[in-house]
């Protein structure tokens, strides 16, 4: 049984990202867990309480909405939405082994990279374990 687990990434440059397009953060801070970097996806390796954060930035002259979803399993389970150029949300969830926790977008957009401001990032750790 896993005691911790979690990861954080971010997108280390701009990127477009397709309507209900999965957004894959590319540079991997932190990991004790299985974030795929190519897919985007988060997989559950001990279940638990997890508490799941998200931040989206669209690029200025764009016009696009940083509206997102965090979903589990394909389920909508937080959304966030907001006027400005970036949108948060963070939600707390009783999540099993093998489930796979993944950030979509709303709309088509072009996101805000920087490995080190931390414009759009996505992350998720394991606050009790089962």
């Amino acid at each position: 049984m896993f005691k911790s687990a979690g990861f954080l990434a971010v997108l280390s440059d701009n990127k477009d990202v397709a309507a209900s397009g999965v957004v894959a953060f590319d540079d991997v801070k932190y990991s004790n867990g299985t974030y795929n970097k190519n897919t985007g996806e988060y997989t559950i390796r001990a279940a638990g309480v997890y508490l799941i954060q998200t931040q989206v930035q669209v690029q200025l002259s764009s016009g696009d909405s940083p509206a997102h979803w965090i979903k589990i399993d394909g389920n909508s389970m937080a959304f966030a939405e907001d006027l400005d150029l970036s949108a948060s949300t963070s939600v707390m969830l009783r999540l099993s082994v093998g489930q796979k926790v993944k950030v979509v977008m709303m709309e088509a957009a072009i996101l805000v990279g920087n490995p080190d401001s931390m414009k759009s990032w996505f992350s998720a750790s394991l606050l009790y374990p089962d």
